[in-house]
């Protein structure tokens, strides 16, 4: 169904060259499509005549910006492999993922300086000679089974693993993802905000790759700053925005006039509170879908459709793309887009299970329930965070909230942590009662502690691990936690 193309040419080939490719409103830089191609080619020389194995694996550390798109273009026309690692880890966290995915160790990982270097045609300080001869490049006639990417599984729930994508399996994913969000009216050559990291896969295949084969102009930034993102919708007359749950947030209180141009927003990461999504419509004018995918599936499996889709849902399965309920809800799909495997495993079969709780509509549309791991037992009965989530955020005096299971007196019971609005009068009592009069009995909370934010990965996925080691009545210190800070 899916004829594989390599991956930098599938991004490159339908850009005009002289039209803008991306803007890194953090350096105040722009380069088109002609521009970035050279670049790309740029790095795919040096790589070329740099002595390392065949197919090598190349550690990349490096912000949103010209520099990661041209870096990660030319590695893939040099027939090798990206091992994609946040820009805010420490270095000793950025080393262990690097040797988790069996990066090159003679060139170290690329970080901004390398970049620069490459970009330049030139070898990084550091990085062995170049040779004269140029290696056997296999990028060409690559049927895609070589690993394009190893990004790693979010580690919310556990340790991290190397997951190993093939190029077949992102560039499959880049043309199902294309195809689905036309239905919503998204066509070539549109302004397009892109803030959340690229160096996660949904921020790489979603907001950059897709894109750019798109041929969009793409409007991006290093750090997330609010006034920016304003900024920057009004000055590129914007029309597709990529968000996580945390962004839409900010977005309830965005000025108006600064997104006249805005039509069509996407959130993906996470579950967004549909009564959030709908104050937003109604604040900015534009639509607001829901995307869905793990890592595992480069990353997207499911999107909302503009105007046919609920807010509640995250949509119908992408082109390619088949899922079933196991008999308590348990989400498997299978398509083009998934994984080998995890590196050092077996390779998976035909389904991946992806741990997540759904329900199907009666238009065939996926609502998700929660997560098969997170789900609380109470008594024998499920309880899925998720929907408790969803009531304790239709309270007006409750900002934002999570819940995860505790153990009060040898029984599991959810227990809920609330961030009140600002100048909001509740108490535990308060919640607790709220949330029984929404539920059936067994779903009720029934322990509550107060924080000052709830803590998300960069992604804007809950870090219920976090939460779960927070003695009773704690305070989770620190700033609201924004897209592109890990």
């Amino acid at each position: 169904m899916f004829q594989h193309v390599p991956i930098h040419q599938l991004a490159l080939g339908r850009g005009r060259r002289d039209a803008p490719a991306l803007t890194d409103l953090t350096a105040g830089t722009t380069v088109t499509y002609g521009q970035l191609s050279e670049l790309a080619a740029n790095v795919a020389h040096v790589l070329a005549r740099t002595p390392l194995p065949d197919r090598p694996v190349l550690a990349v550390q490096l912000p949103n910006s010209v520099e990661f798109a041209s870096v990660i273009l030319g590695i893939s026309q040099a027939g090798a492999t990206t091992s994609l690692i946040g820009p805010l880890l420490r270095d000793h966290e950025a080393q262990h993922l690097a040797e988790l995915a069996g990066a090159n160790a003679e060139v170290g990982i690329i970080r901004m300086a390398q970049a620069r270097a490459l970009l330049q045609g030139k070898a990084p300080e550091g990085w062995p000679p170049l040779s004269s001869a140029a290696r056997v490049n296999n990028a060409a006639t690559d049927r895609g089974d070589t690993l394009a990417f190893i990004p790693f599984s979010s580690g919310t729930t556990g340790l991290q693993k190397a997951v190993g994508l093939p190029a077949a399996s992102v560039s499959a994913n880049m043309a199902q993802f294309a195809t689905a969000i036309a239905k919503s009216g998204v066509g070539e050559h549109t302004p397009t905000m892109s803030p959340l990291p690229f160096s996660h896969i949904y921020g790489l295949t979603a907001l950059l790759l897709t894109p750019l084969m798109l041929g969009h102009h793409i409007v991006t930034m290093q750090r997330f700053e609010p006034a920016l993102f304003s900024r920057a919708h009004r000055d590129h007359d914007v029309k597709l925005t990529f968000i996580a749950p945390p962004l839409a947030r900010v977005l309830t209180e965005a000025p108006p006039e600064d997104f006249a141009a805005l039509e069509l927003i996407i959130s993906g990461a996470d579950r967004l509170d549909p009564a959030v999504a709908r104050t937003v419509e109604q604040r900015l004018g534009a639509s607001v879908i829901q995307g869905y995918g793990m890592t595992e599936t480069s990353p997207v499996t499911f999107v909302g459709v503009r105007g046919e889709t609920p807010p509640d849902s995250v949509g119908f399965p992408l082109p390619g793309t088949r899922f079933r309920l196991g008999a308590h809800g348990e989400l498997s799909v299978a398509g083009p887009q998934l994984m080998r495997g995890y590196l050092r495993h077996a390779p998976i079969g035909e389904w991946f299970d992806t741990g997540d709780l759904a329900r199907v509509g009666e238009h065939g549309e996926l609502y998700l329930i929660g997560r098969a791991k997170d789900t609380i037992k109470y008594k024998g009965y499920q309880v899925a965070p998720a929907e408790l989530e969803a009531v304790l955020t239709q309270h007006e005096a409750i900002a934002d909230a999570a819940v995860t299971e505790f153990d009060l007196n040898g029984t599991e019971v959810p227990r809920a942590f609330v961030v009140r609005t600002p100048g909001a009068a509740l108490d535990e009592a308060d919640v607790i009662d709220f949330v029984a009069a929404r539920v059936a009995p067994y779903k009720k909370v029934r322990v509550v502690d107060f924080v000052d934010e709830i803590p998300r990965s960069a992604a804007g996925k809950i870090l219920r691990t976090t939460l779960r080691d927070l003695p009773r009545a704690s305070t989770f210190p620190g700033p609201p936690q924004c897209p592109g800070a890990e």
